[in-house]
């Protein structure tokens, strides 16, 4: 048998020193004492990208489909793994690449995630320009 769930975000209730949204929850799950509906698959981003500098430390949580545990290889030094969460402080601008595996009782699924490391000044080139009147932009 199996139960049916999502995750989402609605608008919160109005409640006094709350602001931001009320999760939800819904999607497809085993029920408990149930073998899963099948193989997982990942569903998380495998190309994220992160900015140096930008306040916090790189944080991914992994997510997939039928449930299933996680586990990496080939990560760098400075990045963990954590209760399905990828988290660490890179240490320089560049481009990473690891393997997550995630299993469960019906088989496993594999994917390499690319992680772009970009440094803080990379992206200050964004800045609106202004250009003559009739030139493109």
């Amino acid at each position: 048998m199996i139960s049916n769930w999502i995750i989402m975000k609605r608008p919160a209730a109005r409640r006094p020193g709350f602001i931001g949204m009320d999760p939800t929850v819904s999607g497809t799950a085993p029920l408990a004492g149930n073998p899963p509906a099948g193989a997982p698959s990942i569903t998380s981003p495998l190309q994220p990208v992160y900015i140096l500098g930008s306040g916090s430390p790189f944080s991914l949580i992994l997510m997939g489909s039928n449930g299933g545990a996680f586990t990496a290889s080939g990560l760098p030094g400075w990045l963990i793994l954590f209760n399905g969460v990828l988290g660490g402080t890179p240490p320089a601008a560049s481009v990473y690449q690891f393997t997550v595996t995630t299993t469960n009782a019906s088989g496993s699924s594999s994917a390499i995630v690319t992680l772009e490391v970009l440094a803080s000044h990379a992206c200050r080139s964004n800045r609106a320009r202004r250009f003559p009147a009739g030139t493109p932009g």
